[in-house]
């Protein structure tokens, strides 16, 4: 689950509440694309997904843990506990406290942040195609949201771009 998290976050720039609200009904699998509304802005999110990130959402989908949490959402459950609150498995407390203990793990100082992992997308992504990133990271466009389709498809070259910085190589997607 927390290598599909990471990945899925790498590939998205996606915040911990961000990664909590994902629905599995926003991934095509076979088509590599992911679309959805962002929840702070309200503005249509698009972007390709990496090869490594299908990759590890089907082998997580594989497991008891995501048999077991049936749900609407791709990595927490939206079962009422006890006293009939939703009981996210995946709070955002959970995400920030497991990034915590991997960045003790590895060695890594207090400065590397899982909201960091969004200003890593936004620095690899570059200046190359600003309406690309502007789409893959939910920003609006002004008025031409009014207007504009936004399609996955023209975020491919800006998802090498980062896939390549963040892993020192780019999967081709077909």
């Amino acid at each position: 689950m927390w290598t599909a998290i990471l990945i899925v976050s790498l590939n998205l720039a996606l915040h911990p509440s961000e990664m909590a609200a994902l629905k599995t009904s926003e991934f095509d699998l076979l088509e590599l694309v992911f679309g959805s509304n962002r929840t702070k802005t309200g503005v249509s999110r698009v972007a390709t997904l990496w090869r490594r990130t299908v990759k590890a959402i089907k082998a997580y989908m594989e497991t008891n843990h995501y048999k077991s949490n049936k749900s609407p959402l791709l990595f927490t459950t939206t079962k009422p506990d006890t006293l009939g609150r939703i009981n996210c498995q995946l709070k955002i407390a959970r995400i920030t406290a497991k990034m915590r203990r991997l960045r003790k793990d590895a060695g890594l100082g207090d400065d590397v942040v899982f909201d960091g992992i969004r200003d890593l997308f936004r620095t690899s992504a570059g200046a190359e195609n600003i309406v690309a990133i502007r789409w893959a990271m939910g920003h609006t466009m002004g008025d031409d949201d009014s207007y504009a389709f936004r399609d996955p498809k023209e975020t491919a070259s800006i998802m090498r771009k980062v896939e390549k910085v963040v892993f020192g190589s780019a999967t081709r997607n077909r």
